[in-house]
């Protein structure tokens, strides 16, 4: 006689999904991993032309600024995007485009438990991408004495902990999305890679290079040229607009724990919000059913 399926809990059936997910993911792995090296070689060596040089065995102290945190900070930010992003997209995407999502409705699992078991997979995933596109160009730099490396690995992490948050954070902004549309128009893969890249486009650095390419455009086509006082209120200006990226808030935390030079932590809007996010996607979830995939 067979006997009766053993019953298994809601953490082992997302522990299975993950683990699906990464026996699947050594496409992923070398895709991001080349795309990376090619990256972070590029930005590498003009980060470390432009960065003050202490060679080994001299008596220089490497300074982090607020320019040194935010570009080097912005690589890590980059590749940690393009490694949990991509695997978050390929994952959670894949799993719907196949249709294997149908198979996965019929177990006894909520839209919580789907999303979650995608997030660690990509998490897992775009750790060891993004640390081997990571480390790997940066070590000749470190090693010579560009950079810091204690600096570099606490950056690095930094990053990588704001880009999973902003990962979880635009997965449950999806649910809320769905509970009030009642319809997926916008998958939990699709809403975290926007905010991904949000995240990225409205740090300041970024904002004032655009402000700046703006200026430069104004003034070749018949503007007057630009001062020093269109640029002080350019940098004020993104600053402000600035706040809502969570990884300008990290490097600013970033920036007092490193350089000699204290800045203030923008972190009092993106982290109410992303927790926010995340409390009431996580609840409205639970009442969303799964045949919300295949409407």
């Amino acid at each position: 006689m067979i006997s009766a399926p053993r019953r298994r809990s809601r953490f082992e059936m997302i522990s299975n999904i993950v683990l699906k997910d990464l026996q699947q993911s050594w496409k992923i792995l070398l895709a991001v991993l080349i795309l990376a090296l090619i990256l972070m070689t590029i930005f590498f060596i003009a980060v470390g032309r432009g960065s003050r040089s202490c060679p080994p065995y001299s008596y220089c102290t490497f300074v982090w600024t607020w320019d040194a945190v935010s570009y080097v900070y912005a690589i890590a930010a980059l590749i940690t995007t393009l490694g949990v992003g991509l695997a978050f997209g390929s994952f959670y995407g894949g799993e719907i485009k196949t249709g294997t999502v149908r198979a996965l409705i019929l177990y006894p699992l909520d839209f919580n438990d789907l999303t979650l078991a995608k997030l660690f997979s990509a998490s897992i995933v775009g750790t060891i991408t993004s640390m081997i596109g990571f480390f790997l160009p940066i070590a000749p730099f470190a090693g010579y004495g560009y950079l810091d490396v204690g600096g570099v690995i606490l950056i690095y992490f930094a990053a990588l902990f704001t880009t999973v948050c902003i990962l979880f954070a635009g997965a449950f902004l999806a649910h809320i999305l769905t509970y009030f549309t009642g319809r997926l128009f916008l998958t939990p893969s699709v809403v975290a890679g926007l905010m991904l890249v949000f995240a990225i486009l409205s740090t300041q650095q970024v904002l004032n290079g655009i402000g700046i390419v703006v200026l430069a455009l104004k003034s070749a086509f018949g503007g007057a040229s630009f001062t020093q006082i269109d640029l002080d209120n350019l940098w004020n200006t993104v600053g402000g607009i600035s706040v809502v990226s969570p990884h300008h808030a990290t490097a600013t935390v970033l920036t007092s724990i490193l350089g000699p030079n204290s800045h203030f932590p923008d972190v009092y809007i993106v982290i109410p919000l992303g927790l926010a996010l995340v409390a009431f996607g996580y609840l409205l979830a639970r009442k969303i059913y799964l045949d919300t995939f295949i409407r």
